[in-house]
Order: C-alpha cells, then structure tokens, then sequence
C-alpha cells in the first residue's frame, strides 16, 4: 500500500513504514522529545531500541560543512 501511495504521489526512493517511524521519531527528538517519550510513542518495551531510530547524528550541518577548508 505504501510504495503505490508514494508512486500515485510522485515520490521516488527507496521507502518503507519503517523508514517513516524513524523520521518521525527523529523529529520528536530534534523538537525536544525525550528519549522515554519516543519509547512510548514508538510502543518498544526496550529503550535500547530507540537508539536505532535517533537519526540525529546523520544530519549534516550547514555549520560543520563551512568548516571544511579546500
């Protein structure tokens, strides 16, 4: 249902519900969401697992990348 929604909607890529959950968990952390708020968001027993969806350390800053001297 999800790849024929993205394809009636024009979005290409690779995509799963997963990857949606990890966005969206992302988000609440980067808004400031807890790490516990997203475990019950998220319905996980185990805390640990949350860890695989903070993606916040992926994100690149405009900040780190000016650093960069050629």
């Amino acid at each position: 249902m999800l790849k024929r929604r993205l394809a009636q909607a024009g979005i290409t890529g690779s995509h799963s519900p997963h990857s949606f959950r990890a966005s969206g968990l992302t988000r609440f952390l980067e808004e400031g969401g807890t790490l516990e708020g997203a475990q019950n968001i998220a319905d996980h027993a185990d805390s640990r697992i949350i860890n695989f969806y903070d993606r916040r350390q992926q994100i690149v800053l405009r900040e780190n990348v000016e650093r960069i001297r050629y």
